[in-house]
């Protein structure tokens, strides 16, 4: 039997319904139970995060019967974090030895990475600069030019200069006990089997001159101004030490009682910070005469005040200074104050969280300081 191509056309076509007859019920078929299946899909992650918010309080979960409840409890948790905002936080991710703020620019000395680095405020980048695993102190000068660190090695201090301009390192003599900056140049403490004096050192490390016959053990030495310093047996509870001021006058005392506890850090160019441990802790600022201008809030250490660009304390509960010291306790110092020399005042701050703050530093009404129980850099916001 002949088929003719009509024939043929019309089974091909009458195939071809077909199967798009049940190509539609198929579809439609699926597009009826495809929403039920979202629907479940989209509680369960829902219940299961939420779950594992409330996880971290027994608490919670004893009073949740329901998915709404449960989600009542997770939007009021949220509305509360919203509410107390956190004005601190970690500034920097590793230990930090010790730092300075120059200008728009944080210098630290890393202690995870031995490195001395900046970070640039104006564009957030992390700058190294130079390298050394034996840096235990960083003493910081009036600019970023020139560094000193103190090290140890051979099991013994040393000093070094870095030079960023000339990109040059100079180690210094192995007799000098202590050192800081005086203007250009350094001061320097140097204590041989013969000889115990002061001296002015270039910034290479060179003798220019010898200013002044001591004998002291071990004292610290704070810059005054190009021409001026002070000077004070290292603070603690077992030795007494007067304070003496160097100028163009000579040497005198400005302390002229000996005490514990003794540090001193100038304010201006006619006021300085001293303090002292006898009974108690006494912290005032007197004028280079002696004479008191003004009681302050105790402070523990010479580490929890820095006047870089304002006089910035922490204070906090007395503890022992020599238990701090070799870390045998700490300090909960929960307040900060700043202190003006124009109007011979001072503000306190109350921070939320306790720390053991040291070099506390202002910026753009930020207060930065690390916590010696952790070595962590902090940014604190204030309000004025």
């Amino acid at each position: 039997m002949k088929i003719d191509k009509i024939t043929i056309i019309l089974i091909i076509i009458f195939i071809l319904i077909i199967v798009g007859i049940g190509f539609l019920f198929n579809y439609f078929l699926r597009e009826t139970k495809i929403p039920e299946l979202k629907e479940e899909t989209k509680i369960k992650p829902e219940v299961g995060i939420l779950k594992e918010v409330l996880e971290t309080t027994t608490e919670a979960q004893k009073f949740v019967t329901t998915t709404e409840e449960i989600a009542t409890k997770t939007e009021a948790k949220e509305e509360k974090k919203e509410e107390k905002k956190e004005v601190y936080r970690v500034f920097y991710k590793n230990p930090i030895l010790t730092f300075k703020i120059y200008k728009d620019k944080l210098y630290f000395y890393d202690l995870k990475e031995k490195t001395l680095s900046y970070y640039s405020f104006q564009n957030d980048l992390v700058i190294p600069i130079y390298k050394n695993e034996k840096v235990v102190d960083v003493i910081w000068g009036p600019n970023d030019n020139l560094f000193l660190f103190k090290t140890w090695q051979d099991n013994k201090i040393s000093f070094l200069i870095l030079d960023v301009l000339e990109d040059s390192v100079y180690n210094l003599s192995n007799d000098i006990r202590e050192i800081n900056f005086l203007d250009k140049n350094f001061v320097a403490h140097i204590k041989t089997e013969n000889q115990d004096y002061l001296a002015l050192l270039d910034k290479k490390g060179k003798i220019l001159k010898k200013i002044k016959d001591v004998s002291f053990e071990e004292i610290k030495i704070v810059p005054v101004d190009k021409s001026s310093f002070l000077v004070f047996e290292l603070p603690s509870n077992k030795v007494s030490s007067y304070i003496w001021i160097y100028n163009t006058n000579g040497f005198s005392k400005i302390l002229t009682n000996e005490s514990t506890g003794v540090f001193a850090l100038p304010v201006s160019l006619n006021q300085v910070l001293v303090n002292k441990i006898e009974n108690t802790i006494e912290t005032k600022i007197i004028d280079l005469k002696g004479k008191t201008i003004k009681i302050l809030p105790e402070v523990l250490a010479i580490e929890k005040c820095t006047n870089y660009s304002d006089l910035v304390c922490a204070i906090g509960p007395e503890i022992d200074l020599d238990s701090w010291y070799f870390y045998k306790t700490a300090a909960e110092n929960d307040e900060i104050f700043i202190y003006s020399s124009k109007k011979n005042d001072f503000t306190t701050f109350k921070l939320e969280k306790s720390f053991d703050i040291l070099y506390p530093q202002i910026l753009d009404k930020k207060i930065y300081f690390i916590d010696k129980n952790s070595w962590d850099l902090y940014e604190y916001e204030i309000s004025f």
